[in-house]
């Protein structure tokens, strides 16, 4: 699956929300966790890249906080969105949505972070 590094942190980032929060049948659990360990390291990455960024245009305050200077905050914001618009090839294990519908009730939250992983059946 093509995937922007913007798609890769924010999938990510909403899986990883997910730990212990539901109990799936085995087959599923697999495929949600394979894919959360395919997009770590992805997403690790991207934060590393975000953080060289963030200390080349900024400084930490009193609060630990990076604050970009000012003159530079067009460039970071540039570089950011090129950073952010990367793709690369990532391999995603798809859930099928009949394997979800007997098997649990989601919240919409829960749905919407596993959305980019599940594959509609075609009707005949």
């Amino acid at each position: 699956m093509l995937l922007t590094n913007n798609q890769i942190y924010q999938f990510y980032k909403n899986i990883y929300m997910l730990d212990g929060d539901l109990k799936l049948p085995i087959k599923i659990s697999f495929k949600i966790q394979k894919n959360k360990n395919t997009l770590q390291p992805l997403a690790e990455e991207i934060e590393k890249a975000l953080m060289t960024l963030y200390s080349q245009y900024g400084e930490y305050n009193d609060n630990g906080k990076i604050l970009i200077h000012q003159e530079y905050i067009e460039k970071c914001n540039r570089e950011i969105e090129e950073l952010m618009n990367i793709t690369q090839e990532v391999y995603i294990l798809k859930i099928q949505l009949s394997e979800l519908e007997d098997s649990l009730y989601v919240s919409n939250d829960t749905m919407k972070a596993l959305m980019f992983m599940i594959q509609e059946e075609k009707e005949d």
